[in-house]
């Protein structure tokens, strides 16, 4: 129930609703094939992406993205006040973004690494001692 809703929503918003390219099906059935398309699309990147647990996003959030939206308004507050026409301020702000988007990405490569080599370490069968 909690996922039909906006799957009709966005059926309703994105998707014109209730009309349909062929005028002899009702138009209650192209709503109900469209919101089952959302639906079955919102369902396969569900059952695709895994689970991520909450000290994971915890951790993303506060090592990479809390960080990574400072520098973003620090050095859009610069490239702002900085005396030079609109169109060189853009492209300033544009290149810092795509910066702090490299930056962000590289941080949570080497995050993910170094998670999946713990890991790695943690499954591997520890030697019995004392035999």
């Amino acid at each position: 129930m909690s996922t039909s809703g906006p799957c009709a929503v966005i059926a309703t918003v994105f998707l014109n609703g209730w009309v349909g390219p062929f005028p002899f099906v009702p138009p209650w059935i192209w709503f109900f094939i469209k919101s089952f398309a959302v639906f079955f699309i919102m369902m396969w990147i569900k059952f695709t992406m895994p689970r991520f647990r909450i000290d994971q996003m915890l951790g993303l959030a506060w090592k990479v993205l809390v960080p990574a939206s400072l520098v973003n308004l620090l050095w859009v507050a610069v490239v702002l006040k900085l005396p030079m026409p609109g169109w060189v301020q853009w492209i300033l702000a544009l290149g810092g973004n795509v910066a702090v988007l490299i930056g962000a990405l590289t941080l949570l490569g080497r995050s993910a690494k170094h998670y999946s080599a713990g890991q790695a370490i943690a499954a591997r069968p520890q030697p019995s001692e004392g035999v």
